[in-house]
C-alpha cells in the first residue's frame, strides 16, 4: 500500500504542494499582521523571508539564471522599485521633522544597497565597453543636475538623496548593459512588465479585502468611487498610470511584427483587458488622453494609419453632430465629474504651477531641489501640506534643477522618441514608442521621468533598447543557453 501511494506521486505532489502553500502564508501572514501593526522593520524582514522561501522553491533553471546576472540585474532593480512603492504618506511638515523614520531608514538602505552593486558590477568588468546611446547619455547628465541644486534647497540632505536615487537607477541599468549586453535589457524590461502586472493584481486584492480603504470616495462622479492601493499605498493616479502602461505595452506585444517582442496571447490579451479595466476603474483622466495617443501611434506605425484617422475621424464626427448626444452623456464619467471650466484648469494644476514659478525664479539656473522645494516650500505655502508632488514632470524639473536640469531632460525624452520611432518604422518593434508616447502624455500632468519611478527606469532600458547596435555585435552570456 506504502509502496502504490509512493508510486501513484499525486499523494506526494499534493502533500508538497501543501507544504510550499505553507511556506508561503506563513511570511505572508507576519506581512499582514506587521501592516496592521504599522511595524515597518518587521515587513521588510517577513518580505525578505517570503523571497528566501520563492528562491528555495524556484526552479532549478532560474537558479543558473540566478547565479549567472540574476544579483547583478534583477536584484538592484527590485531594490529601486522597492524603494519607490514602499512608502508611507507623510506630511511636508513631518518629512521636514524627521526625514529618516523607519520607512525612510530603510528606503535609503535599498538605495544605496543598489547602488553599491551598481558601480561595483561596473567598475569589476572586464568585457569591451559597450556604446550608450545619446538618450541615456543625456539622462545621466540630467541625474547630475539634481546635485546642483543642493546649495539653493531649503532641504539638501533630501536633495541630495533624490539625486542618489537617480543615481542608483542609471549605475544599476548601466552596469547590466555593460557586462551583459542586450540580454540584460531584455530581463529588466521583462522583470518592469511584470512587476507592473503584479502590483496591479495587488491593487485589486486590496479591493477585494479592504475595499473600505482600496476604494476613494469620489462623490462628484458617476461611478462614486476611484481605486487605490493599500499596500503598497498607491494613489489613484499612480494606479492608473501602472494600468496604462500595463495595457499598452500587452497590445503593442499583441500586434509586434518582431518575433523578440511577443509572449503568450492568451495570457496576454488577459494583462491588457486588466490593464484597461484598472485605467477605467481608477478613472485617470490623463490615462485617457495617453491610452488614446499610444493606441493611435500604435495602429499607425504597425501599417493601421487608415485605421487609426478613421478613429480619429470617428470621434469628431460624435463630437460636432447630432450625435454628440453620446458624448454628453459619457462626459461625466471622462471629466469625472468636474465641469469643463474646471476641466480646462486641469484641475487646479496651473494654480499650483502658477505658485511654484516666484521659487524657481530665485534659483533658475540649478532649481532648488529636486521634490524639495515643490514639496516643503510651493505646496505648504498655498495650504497643501499633504501632497506629495506638483502634479507636472516639467514645472516639477524646473523648479527642482532648474533651466540646465529640464532642458537636459526635455533633449533625453525627445531623443528617445525619436530613436524609438526609427526602431518601429525599421524593425516593426513598437513597444518603445508607444510607451515612450505614453510616458511624455502622461508628464503633463503628473509625475513620469524626473524622478525614479517606473517612468524613468523605463526611459533609461528603452534608450539602450532602441539604438542602433546589430544583434551580432553582442555576445551572447554564458548562461543564455543553460
Amino acid at each position: 500500500m506504502r509502496r502504490a501511494f509512493a508510486g501513484d506521486g499525486k499523494l506526494s505532489g499534493a502533500t508538497d504542494g501543501f507544504r510550499r502553500g505553507a511556506l508561503v502564508a506563513a511570511p505572508g501572514v507576519l506581512v499582514g499582521w506587521a501592516v496592521v501593526r504599522g511595524r515597518p522593520w518587521t515587513e521588510l524582514a517577513a518580505v525578505l523571508v517570503m523571497l528566501f522561501v520563492a528562491a528555495v522553491m524556484t526552479p532549478h533553471r532560474w537558479i543558473t539564471r540566478l547565479r549567472h546576472g540574476g544579483l547583478l540585474i534583477e536584484l538592484p532593480v527590485l531594490l529601486l522599485l522597492f524603494d519607490v512603492y514602499y512608502s508611507r504618506p507623510r506630511s511636508a511638515q513631518s518629512l521636514a521633522e524627521n526625514p529618516l523614520d523607519a520607512t525612510g531608514l530603510i528606503k535609503v538602505a535599498a538605495v544605496a544597497v543598489a547602488l553599491v552593486i551598481g558601480c561595483v558590477a561596473y567598475a569589476t568588468c572586464r568585457t569591451p565597453t559597450r556604446p550608450f546611446p545619446a538618450a541615456f547619455r543625456l539622462f545621466g547628465l540630467y541625474a547630475a543636475a539634481v546635485f546642483l541644486g543642493i546649495s539653493a534647497s531649503v532641504d539638501p540632505r533630501l536633495t541630495a538623496y533624490r539625486g542618489l536615487e537617480l543615481a542608483a537607477g542609471v549605475a544599476v541599468v548601466s552596469a547590466a548593459y555593460r557586462r551583459y549586453g542586450r540580454e540584460a535589457v531584455k530581463r529588466i524590461e521583462r522583470l518592469l512588465y511584470g512587476a507592473t502586472a503584479v502590483l496591479l493584481v495587488l491593487v485589486w486584492l486590496d479591493v477585494l479585502l479592504v475595499p473600505s480603504r482600496a476604494l476613494a470616495n469620489a462623490s462628484a462622479s458617476p461611478l462614486r468611487w476611484q481605486i487605490q492601493g493599500v499596500y503598497p499605498p498607491i494613489a489613484s493616479n499612480g494606479v492608473g498610470t501602472l494600468g496604462l502602461v500595463l495595457a499598452l505595452w500587452s497590445l503593442a506585444r499583441l500586434l509586434a511584427r518582431s518575433a523578440g517582442d511577443r509572449i503568450n496571447r492568451t495570457a496576454t490579451a488577459l494583462l491588457a483587458a486588466l490593464g484597461v479595466a484598472t485605467l477605467v476603474a481608477a478613472q485617470y483622466r490623463t490615462g485617457y488622453v495617453a491610452f488614446a495617443f499610444g493606441l493611435a501611434v500604435l495602429l499607425a506605425v504597425r501599417g493601421r494609419a487608415l485605421l487609426a484617422v478613421a478613429a480619429v475621424g470617428a470621434a469628431a464626427v460624435f463630437a460636432f453632430s447630432s450625435a454628440g448626444s453620446v458624448v454628453g452623456r459619457s462626459e461625466p464619467f471622462l471629466l469625472r465629474g468636474q465641469t469643463t471650466a474646471q476641466a480646462a484648469q486641469l484641475s487646479g494644476r496651473f494654480y499650483l504651477w502658477h505658485h511654484a514659478l516666484p521659487f524657481w525664479r530665485a534659483s533658475p539656473v540649478f532649481g532648488r531641489g529636486l521634490l524639495t522645494s515643490t514639496r516643503l516650500e510651493v505646496l505648504p505655502s498655498i495650504g497643501y501640506p499633504d501632497t506629495a508632488t506638483i502634479h507636472g514632470t516639467w514645472i516639477e524639473a524646473l523648479v527642482g534643477t532648474g533651466v540646465v536640469g529640464t532642458a537636459l531632460l526635455a533633449a533625453s525624452v525627445l531623443v528617445l522618441l525619436q530613436q524609438a520611432l526609427s526602431v518601429a518604422l525599421r524593425d516593426g518593434r513598437v513597444i518603445p514608442v508607444v510607451l515612450v508616447v505614453a510616458m511624455l502624455v502622461r508628464s503633463t500632468t503628473g509625475s513620469s521621468v524626473e524622478s525614479l519611478g517606473l517612468g524613468a527606469l523605463l526611459l533609461l532600458v528603452l534608450a539602450l533598447d532602441t539604438q542602433a547596435e546589430p544583434e551580432a555585435t553582442v555576445a551572447e552570456p554564458k548562461w543564455a543557453s543553460a
